[in-house]
């Protein structure tokens, strides 16, 4: 049976070592384990304290104190409860060594910050926020992967969806046909005066994939004879002459097939003097994928 010396808050070191305002209260090994183990209810130990130590420590073992619910730690001479009789941490402390701050405005490299500042500092970042059912990540700054891969991408489904290189490529290879349709997809649409006498070039797009396509153009007559204009595919005459010989913008129409590369052209010109103009140049169409392969014979 260990000798109980006095009743005064019992105290641990780091070292495993039984004391009370620097002096040993057990020198039993065993005592000191059923301490460890928080078996408070003892005869040998039942003079513990049961509320925080009053004495300030004078020397580094006298930093450390259990009471009958708690164990202490003493913080600038400051008592503060780390863990429960139960074992659960309830570290509340304020000074030096714990911060409860929103906006981690001390930045201590060695404080310890409480759970709700380090949430609310998060919040209040908003480079990364939950939003939607889904949990989606949103941020407010952009994302350097620093050489990292995205993974698990799924193909896109909208314009602002990011796409996979495998995606991208695939869809590229596919053959690709335009058909006729009202879908405007270009246009030049700057209004343009002339005064020559003779066909002159005043619009031109390029078209780069095979198909069929609708072409408009607005023709207005502002003064002299006549005003005339034309649609050119390479610098050939393919469209029908259209003309205007009064005040006002006509808009006329004309489907035609395209290969890939030519050169859709509005030529105009202004007969008997005076002065035309055009304007809205557009191109009409849909793309539509083409089979890899057709059976011409089963």
């Amino acid at each position: 049976m260990a000798n109980k010396k006095k009743e005064k808050p019992i105290e641990i070191d780091l070292g495993g070592v039984v004391r009370t305002n620097g002096q040993e209260v057990f020198d039993d090994k065993e005592k000191i384990i059923e301490l460890e183990k928080k078996q408070l209810g003892n005869s040998e130990v039942k003079q513990i304290q049961t509320s925080a130590p009053t004495y300030k420590p004078k020397n580094w073992y006298q930093q450390i104190s259990l009471t009958a619910n708690n164990l202490w730690v003493n913080i600038n001479n400051v008592w503060n409860k780390f863990i429960n009789a139960n074992g659960t941490t309830t570290y509340t402390a304020t000074g030096a060594g714990f911060k409860d701050e929103d906006n981690m405005a001390s930045d201590s490299a060695v404080a310890t910050a409480s759970q709700q500042s380090i949430k609310k500092y998060v919040d209040n970042s908003g480079l990364w926020e939950v939003e939607g059912a889904e949990n989606q990540l949103k941020t407010a700054d952009e994302s350097d992967m620093q050489t990292k891969k995205i993974i698990n991408v799924v193909d896109p489904t909208a314009d602002q969806e990011v796409a996979t290189k495998k995606y991208v490529d695939d869809e590229v290879a596919k053959p690709f046909t335009l058909t006729v349709s009202d879908n405007l997809q270009q246009s030049a649409d700057t209004e343009r005066s002339f005064t020559n006498a003779s066909y002159a070039l005043k619009k031109e797009i390029q078209i780069y994939i095979d198909g069929n396509v609708r072409i408009k153009f607005d023709l207005d007559f502002v003064s002299g004879g006549f005003s005339r204009a034309r649609i050119y595919i390479n610098d050939i005459a393919i469209g029908t002459e259209r003309t205007v010989g009064s005040g006002g913008y006509q808009t006329f129409s004309q489907d035609f097939i395209c290969d890939k590369g030519d050169k859709i052209q509005l030529y105009a010109f202004q007969g008997g003097g005076g002065t035309g103009k055009i304007r809205n140049f557009r191109i009409y169409y849909d793309k539509a994928q083409i089979a890899d392969t057709v059976v011409n014979t089963d």
